[in-house]
C-alpha cells in the first residue's frame, strides 16, 4: 500500500507517493549541487561590475550622500526562474544602469538554496531585512528613500530595461503621493489627521506597515480604528500569526496540539463561514499527518457544509473523495492480504511475514501462488543486460514523463505568480490614480469654496451699492426740490433788489429837490 503525502495551501493541495516525492527530490538535489557553485563563482564578479550593492547599510549611507533613493531586489539566484529571468531581460543590460544611476542606490539581497554562496553573517543580515520588509515571493522589488522606508513595490514586468525604467518612474510618483499626505497631517488634527495617515499609508507596501511605518499605523489605530485600511491590515496580520502558529505546531510534530489549538480559536473568537473553514483545513493536515483518514474526512466534510461553494468548501469536497478512495483501497488491499494469507493450491503456504510490507507483500504472495500451482521453486535469475538495458530506458522514458510534468506544472505556476504580480501592480496604479482624484477633487472643492466666498461677497457689494444709490437719488430729489425753492427765493431777491434801487433813486431826487 503506498503512503500519501499532501501539502496543502489556503485550500489547494499536492499529493502524491512518497517514493514519487523522494525520486523528485533526489534528482533535483543532485543537478543543484552539481551546478550551483560554478555558477556562483561566474555570477559573483558580474554582480560586483554591474554596480549592485550586497551591503544593505552601507548602501544606505550612500544613498543618503549622493541624495537618491534605494531599489531593492530581494531575488532567489540561484533557483527562482524569473528572478532570473528579471536579471536577464532588465538588470543585465547597461541601458537599465544607465537610466538608473541618477535615482537609485542597487541593491541585491540574495536567498539562495546554496548556503555556501553567502557568508553566514550576510545570511542573518539579510533574513532579517526579509522579515522587515514582509518579503512573502521572489524576485520583490522595493523602491526607498535613502532612509529606508519603502514607497512601492513591483516585480517582475515585461518589456525590457526601456520598458521597466518607464514602469519604475511611474512607482516613483508614489513617494509624492505619501510624502505630501504625511506633510498634511503634520498639520492637521482629530479625523483630518487620520485622513491623511491613511491616504500616505494606503501608498506604501502593506507588509511593511507592522515594521517599518509601526508609529504612523499606530497613530492611525489610536485616532481610527475602524478606517478601512486597520481593518484590511488587521485581519491579514491574524491570518499570518495563525500560520505561524501553526507552522510551529507542524514543524514540531506536535499535532495533537495543533487540534486543541484550532477548537480553541475558532471557540474564543467565534469564527464563521471561511474564517472556519480555513482553520479547520489545519485540523484536516494534523489528522493526515497523524494517519487518522476516517477523523479527516469527517473535517473535510464539515467544512463542506459550512460553505460548499466556497474555494475551501470546493476543496475540502475533492480532499473527502480522496479519502473515500483511499478507504476503499485500504479495503481491498486488506482483501486481498486476507485472500493471500490462506494456503494455495498444492499446499503451498504464504510467505514469510518478515517480508509482507504494504506493496511487496501482495507482490510475493502472488508470486509464491504461481509457484505451488506449477509444482516447483526456482532461484530467481539475474536479469540480463538487454533486460537491464530495457528496464533504465523504460524508466528513463517515465522520467523524463515526470520532468515534463514538473515543468508543465511550474510553468502554470510562473503564470499565476506573473498574473499575480501584474494585478498587484495594476491594484497599485489604481490606487495611484484614484490618489491623484482624490487631490484633484480636493483642489475643486476649495475652488468651488473660494468662488462661492466671493458670490457671497459680491452679492453683499451689490446690496451696499444698490442702499447708495438708493440714498443718493432720494438726496438728488430733495435737492431738486430744494433748488426750486431757491431759485423762487433768488427771483424774489432780484425784484427786492430793484425796488431797493428805485427807493434808492427816489430818495436821491428828494434830497435834490
Amino acid at each position: 500500500m503506498r503512503e500519501f503525502y499532501t501539502i496543502s495551501l489556503d485550500g489547494g493541495r499536492i499529493v502524491g507517493t512518497a517514493s514519487l516525492f523522494q525520486g523528485i527530490a533526489s534528482f533535483v538535489m543532485k543537478n543543484l549541487i552539481a551546478h550551483t557553485f560554478a555558477a556562483a563563482l561566474l555570477a559573483a564578479p558580474a554582480l560586483a561590475a554591474s554596480g549592485w550593492h550586497t551591503n544593505f547599510a552601507a548602501a544606505q549611507k550612500l544613498a543618503v550622500e549622493e541624495k537618491k533613493d534605494l531599489l531593492i531586489d530581494f531575488t532567489g539566484s540561484d533557483w527562482c526562474s524569473w528572478c532570473k529571468k528579471l536579471k536577464k531581460e532588465v538588470f543585465d543590460h547597461a541601458a537599465f544602469g544607465e537610466g538608473v544611476k541618477d535615482k537609485f542606490i542597487l541593491v541585491e539581497l540574495d536567498y539562495p538554496s546554496d548556503k555556501s554562496i553567502l557568508d553566514e553573517a550576510t545570511i542573518k543580515k539579510n533574513a532579517a531585512l526579509k522579515t522587515e520588509f514582509a518579503i512573502s515571493g521572489y524576485p520583490t522589488i522595493m523602491l526607498c528613500d535613502a532612509k529606508g522606508r519603502p514607497y512601492a513595490q513591483t516585480g517582475y514586468q515585461k518589456g525590457g530595461p526601456e520598458a521597466y525604467l518607464k514602469h519604475l518612474d511611474e512607482k516613483r510618483k508614489s513617494r509624492a503621493l505619501r510624502d505630501e499626505a504625511f506633510a498634511k497631517a503634520s498639520k492637521a488634527q482629530g479625523e483630518g489627521r487620520a485622513g491623511f495617515l491613511e491616504e500616505a499609508l494606503k501608498v506604501v507596501p502593506e507588509g511593511t506597515l507592522a515594521t517599518l511605518y509601526k508609529k504612523e499605523f499606530d497613530e492611525l489605530k489610536a485616532l481610527n480604528g475602524k478606517s478601512d485600511l486597520v481593518t484590511t491590515v488587521n485581519s491579514a496580520t491574524a491570518l499570518r500569526a495563525r500560520r505561524e502558529t501553526f507552522r510551529t505546531f507542524f514543524t514540531g510534530k506536535d499535532y495533537e496540539g495543533a487540534l486543541k489549538h484550532v477548537d480553541s480559536v475558532i471557540a474564543k473568537d467565534k469564527l464563521e463561514g471561511e474564517e472556519k473553514q480555513q482553520l479547520l483545513y489545519y485540523k484536516l493536515n494534523a489528522y493526515m499527518a497523524m494517519g487518522s483518514h476516517d477523523d479527516a474526512l469527517k473535517v473535510a466534510e464539515e467544512i463542506t457544509r459550512i460553505e460548499p461553494e466556497s474555494r475551501f468548501g470546493k476543496g475540502a469536497a475533492r480532499l473527502g473523495e480522496h479519502f473515500k478512495r483511499i478507504e476503499a483501497r485500504k479495503a481491498e488491499e486488506q482483501k486481498n492480504e486476507s485472500d493471500a494469507a490462506t494456503p494455495c493450491e498444492g499446499g503451498a503456504e504464504k510467505t514469510s511475514s518478515s517480508i509482507q510490507g504494504k506493496i511487496g507483500f501482495l507482490v510475493i504472495a502472488q508470486e509464491d501462488a504461481e509457484e505451488a500451482q506449477a509444482g516447483k521453486k526456482e532461484k530467481a535469475k539475474a536479469p540480463s543486460e538487454a533486460e537491464l538495458k530495457k528496464g533504465l530506458a523504460k524508466t528513463s522514458k517515465e522520467l523524463e514523463a515526470v520532468r515534463k510534468k514538473i515543468n508543465v506544472d511550474h510553468e502554470l505556476w510562473e503564470n499565476s505568480e506573473e498574473e499575480t504580480e501584474v494585478t498587484k501592480a495594476r491594484i497599485a496604479e489604481l490606487e495611484a490614480a484614484l490618489n491623484n482624484e482624490r487631490a484633484r477633487l480636493k483642489k475643486l472643492v476649495d475652488l468651488v469654496a473660494r468662488i462661492e466666498r466671493e458670490h457671497n461677497a459680491d452679492h453683499d457689494r451689490e446690496e451696499l451699492l444698490r442702499k447708495q444709490l438708493a440714498d443718493r437719488k432720494k438726496a438728488l430729489a430733495e435737492f431738486d426740490s430744494k433748488q426750486d425753492v431757491i431759485t423762487k427765493l433768488e427771483k424774489q431777491a432780484a425784484e427786492l433788489r430793484r425796488q431797493a434801487e428805485k427807493l434808492r433813486k427816489r430818495a436821491e431826487e428828494l434830497r435834490k429837490n
